[in-house]
């Protein structure tokens, strides 16, 4: 057999090599979804923030868990720390969304009681409002506090165009100044279809009002 033949030969083996390394390194780094709703419902069922926070490390995987974890804590006793980190982690994408709406669903292998399901749903439910109340204490995480608005139509469910209206009444200049601040087809598309930043009055009306 000529060299060129098995210099070839070598190089396709070669790269097979590298594609399998490279596949099983993929497949070991997707998450499993029944592992990630075993922690969150875990951290949902806490009862004091020692509890909750045997989770962190754990927690800290994916902003998801992030969320759940500082809304927790919100959920067991006020603090400036989860206040802002719920900031911190205020979703940013469709894929982000759709994770947080999945929170009040039964998820098969990691739900085991109504109660399980309720204490995930008690997150969702309470993390507008959370939000809301994070945003007017720290007002420079404004602008990605109306920007994620683009999502909030993507959920019938979540209040938050009804707490927003509380954020902008609370400081109308500081909250249309943030408004302002987006980029030109940011604040049309949230005017249009979302908030009304100078009557403070949401467009978009979930069904839970």
């Amino acid at each position: 057999m000529d060299r060129s033949r098995v210099s070839t030969l070598l190089g396709s083996f070669l790269l097979m090599l590298f594609l399998c390394h490279l596949l099983v390194a993929q497949q070991a780094s997707v998450p499993n979804p029944e592992s990630d709703y075993k922690l969150l419902t875990s951290m949902s069922l806490c009862g004091d923030v020692e509890c909750l926070n045997a989770y962190r490390q754990q927690a800290g995987a994916t902003k998801l868990g992030r969320i759940v974890y500082y809304e927790k804590w919100l959920l067991l006793e006020p603090s400036r720390i989860a206040a802002e980190g719920l900031l911190r982690n205020i979703p940013e994408s469709e894929a982000e969304q759709s994770q947080m709406m999945t929170l009040p669903d039964w998820h098969e292998g990691a739900t085991k009681s109504t109660k399980d399901m309720e204490s995930l749903a008690q997150i969702y439910e309470h993390w507008p409002r959370s939000i809301a109340d994070a945003v007017m204490v720290f007002p420079q995480y404004l602008p990605a506090y109306i920007r994620y608005g683009l999502l909030a139509p993507n959920d019938v469910h979540s209040d938050y165009t009804g707490n927003e209206e509380r954020v902008c009444r609370n400081d109308r200049t500081r909250f249309q100044a943030a408004y302002d601040s987006l980029d030109g087809k940011t604040q049309a598309r949230l005017r249009k279809n979302v908030f009304n930043p100078e009557k403070c009055r949401a467009i978009f009306v979930s069904e839970s009002e």
